[in-house]
């Protein structure tokens, strides 16, 4: 993975950009992206007294957490991000801490909850020493029986992750005219599972009301064929393939969502869908 400049990420001051997606100008896939990861942390958060944010950058769940009643901390390697941090909640009870180096400067057995947001896949090393040392560390300051969260999803797609975005899929409202259409490729390294895994995304296709349904990839297939006809806008071996059928047929006024494991190379339909806007 590239090296990252995240002071610099932070000084450009762009919100959620400097921490997921910094080439989405419109805001739509950050949002649904963070949308999708606070439904999994606010339940959690919830039940914690006080939880680490272990890579917090501008301290996104800050004031969500602590609205919620539970005490946060946030902990960044970058200076700019906990500055950022503070000055999107200041005076608030979240408190942030800038680490460039461990050990954390935080007490042990401190926390009862652990928080890690897409920032694991940043540590990995040939010798996977670096994300021992930083698993190692947040038990350190967990107490026992303390919960770590982590979520990283690492450029993939999951049944799980996939339904989960179908379902923010399908509480959008599209404007009058507008509809619901998914763009999905291959889950990738599902093992032998993998077709009935495909093949089942159509039953929260329907629950969510999407009106229509492109897809690529040798697994999809199992998914496609599935689908029933009214359903059905494109199949294609490749995202390339499938761009222009996905570009023909969405027209303003649609909601698209686009989701598959990075080996399907679906940024090449989401940058294709930001030419023509």
């Amino acid at each position: 993975m590239a090296e990252v400049d995240w002071d610099e990420r932070a000084r450009q001051g762009v919100g959620l950009q400097s921490v997921i997606d910094p080439g989405d100008r419109n805001g739509l896939k950050n949002g649904l992206i963070d949308r999708i990861q606070w439904g999994v942390v606010q339940p959690w958060a919830r039940s914690r007294r006080e939880v680490l944010d272990y890579g917090c950058g501008i301290g996104r769940f800050a004031k969500r957490i602590t609205a919620a009643g539970t005490a946060y901390c946030g902990v960044d390697s970058s200076a700019a991000m906990i500055d950022a941090a503070r000055q999107l909640d200041p005076g608030g009870p979240a408190t942030f801490a800038h680490a460039a180096d461990l050990p954390l400067p935080l007490a042990s057995g401190r926390f009862d909850g652990c928080l890690t947001v897409g920032v694991l896949q940043c540590l990995t090393t040939a010798d996977g020493q670096a994300l021992r040392a930083a698993v190692a560390e947040l038990a350190r300051v967990l107490q026992a029986g303390g919960e770590l969260l982590m979520i990283d999803e690492s450029y993939n797609a999951n049944p799980a992750s996939v339904a989960a975005a179908l379902g923010l899929l399908g509480a959008a409202q599209p404007p009058r005219g507008g509809r619901r259409i998914a763009v999905l490729g291959d889950m990738l390294e599902m093992g032998e599972g993998a077709a009935a895994h495909h093949a089942g995304l159509a039953a929260p296709l329907a629950a969510n009301k999407v009106d229509l349904v492109f897809a690529c990839g040798a697994q999809m297939k199992s998914l496609w064929d599935a689908l029933p006809n009214a359903q059905r806008g494109a199949y294609a071996e490749n995202s390339k393939l499938l761009a222009p059928h996905v570009m023909a047929a969405a027209k303003p006024g649609d909601t698209v969502l686009v989701k598959g494991s990075n080996g399907a190379k679906m940024s090449v339909i989401i940058e294709a869908l930001r030419g023509a806007n």
